[in-house]
């Protein structure tokens, strides 16, 4: 999931906010207090659209937070916009006239949704990475040119009602084209949190381009003031985005996946066509611009071009480092003693490294690529086995096992096999040779019973305890009940206190061979010492039949 319930409180403004607007339309219509209070609820519902996206950025680094950021920038530049047109209607009484900075700045505010466009997905912080900052750089021009060209200049040499509607035309070709931009980002985007987020974007600014291109139409035919129903046309996207913003959460990482991304010549042109977007877009605007502003085109266009060409540099510079990296991991994947492949979401081998094809008994990891699973691996059971490797994978992503491969050849051979899904949907596998573990498990039970068998028949009492007088036991052979009366159970529980079971004449003796334990050097006492019995025997035991100990640091 990545939207939660829409807040209650926020909904609850943003119904109010629209029953001002119609109550402000019966009341006071177009009045001063009307147009007052018409934009003041316009600015009220910009601010709170940028808060709320300010709000949304703080709750996940990285990406989603510069892409939150800019998008609150925006919202917030369309309130300041509207500051400006208020001032004109309240203190000037009239509209700004055609080519004003003020009706530029409403258009200005997707200014930050087209550099949202350009940031850069793969990123883990929200730090401003210098190829991102030429793309602001060239779209800032962009829109410089577009203010001057669309705005500026015609409204110089064109009528008031022929400025108006060139504005108009402007407003929609330029909101078409941010259109077109954030769908195909949308499109085209690998993670499932930039496919939302670019989704929604794609939502507002279809929102916002109908109902400001019908709104704005409306008001230029019959120059209508503010304080009518139309408000509502640029207060309900603005209010829209912020219950946007406010139901946004991140994508866990257990829901986050990145869709299968394969580089074909299609991709590779419409990647370079959105970095070409913003030069060519310069270039046509400055076409466009009369013969005495030359210098000016020419140091724009140089502007533009060095931007572009500096960028294509670093996108190659991070290409060859990421295949750098990309060559070492290979290596090490090719070195590595465990065997490794990675599948495609056919089941179909990319991959694999020598110690898998040496595993399964192929001659080389070529004989493996491009096979299927199940031609490679041969498992038993494999349709069991491949049902409870998918439900894993489809509940945690990845699973482990032992299990047996069949070579070839006939032979079998136990691996421990662990599959992984990737993020690209993908697998992973890496097998691991059980054979010599299990032959190291045997030898070490065979070792193990001998040492038990040689221990238990000796004539003494062998033991295996923490240094110090006082230390736990962890060990007693069986001679101690034949020598002490004790079964090694109960020994055991009285253990902590074993120096009340030793002569006290013999105790100083035990003392020193704890201390020289303690140093790691043997103890060998050249006299006899006798222990006591328990009170199942009440003997003295001589201290020929008793062991050195064996102790535990």
């Amino acid at each position: 999931m990545t939207f939660r319930p829409l807040p209650k409180t926020l909904v609850w403004v943003a119904l109010l906010v629209v029953a001002l607007h119609v109550g402000n339309v019966v009341f006071f219509g177009a009045s001063a207090s009307g147009t007052g209070l018409g934009n003041a609820l316009q600015i009220f519902s910009s601010f709170l659209a940028a808060g709320m996206c300010f709000h949304a950025a703080q709750r996940h680094p990285g990406f989603s937070r510069s892409f939150w950021v800019l998008i609150g920038f925006g919202m917030g530049i369309w309130g300041l916009a509207n500051f400006g047109w208020a001032f004109y209607e309240l203190r000037l009484h009239r509209e700004p006239p055609p080519g004003s900075i003020i009706r530029f700045l409403f258009d200005t505010h997707s200014m930050f949704f087209v550099m949202a466009v350009f940031l850069n997905q793969d990123k883990e912080d929200s730090t401003i990475e210098a190829a991102e900052t030429l793309d602001f750089l060239q779209i800032g021009i962009l829109f410089f040119l577009i203010f001057l060209g669309g705005y500026y200049l015609p409204a110089a040499r064109l009528n008031y009602q022929q400025s108006l509607d060139r504005e108009l035309l402007v407003m929609i070709s330029q909101t078409v084209g941010i259109l077109v931009l954030t769908v195909l980002q949308w499109r085209r985007s690998v993670t499932a949190e930039a496919r939302r987020l670019f989704g929604g974007l794609s939502c507002y600014v279809l929102l916002y381009g109908i109902l400001a291109a019908y709104v704005t139409y409306e008001q230029v035919s019959h120059e209508l003031p503010t304080g009518t129903l139309y408000d509502l046309g640029w207060s309900i996207p603005l209010l829209c985005a912020a219950l946007w913003a406010g139901s946004w959460r991140p994508v866990p990482d257990s829901e986050e996946h990145r869709r299968k991304h394969n580089h074909t010549l299609g991709e590779i042109l419409i990647n370079n066509a959105m970095f070409f977007f913003a030069p060519m877009a310069i270039l046509i605007q400055v076409a466009e611009l009369g013969p005495d502003l030359k210098a000016f085109r020419f140091i724009l266009l140089g502007i533009s071009f060095s931007c572009y060409a500096v960028r294509i540099g670093l996108t190659q510079q991070r290409q060859h480092r990421d295949e750098e990296t990309v060559r070492r991991q290979t290596l090490a994947m090719d070195s590595s003693v465990e065997g490794i492949g990675i599948l495609d979401d056919k089941g179909n081998h990319i991959y694999a490294n020598a110690a898998l094809a040496s595993l399964l008994g192929f001659d080389s990891p070529l004989q493996i690529v491009g096979k299927p699973w199940r031609t490679a691996y041969a498992l038993q059971q494999s349709e069991t086995l491949e049902l409870e490797i998918r439900n894993a994978l489809e509940e945690t992503g990845k699973w482990s096992g032992n299990l047996q491969f069949r070579r070839p050849n006939g032979s079998r051979i136990p691996v421990e096999m662990h599959v992984a899904r990737m993020p690209d949907s993908g697998t992973a596998c890496v097998c691991r040779d059980l054979s010599q573990h299990q032959l190291a498990e045997k030898a070490r039970a065979e070792a193990e019973a001998k040492y038990r068998m040689l221990v238990e028949h000796v004539n003494a009492i062998t033991y295996i305890a923490e240094i110090g007088i006082k230390g736990q036991w962890y060990y007693v052979s069986p001679q101690i009940e034949t020598i002490l009366g004790y079964t090694p159970e109960e020994w055991l529980a009285i253990a902590a206190n074993w120096d009340e079971h030793i002569h006290p004449d013999d105790l100083p003796t035990v003392m020193a061979a704890e201390e020289q334990s303690k140093l790691g050097a043997p103890f060998q006492p050249s006299s006899v010492y006798a222990a006591r019995t328990g009170e199942k025997c009440g003997s003295v035991i001589p201290r020929s039949s008793l062991t050195a100990a064996t102790r535990i640091r």
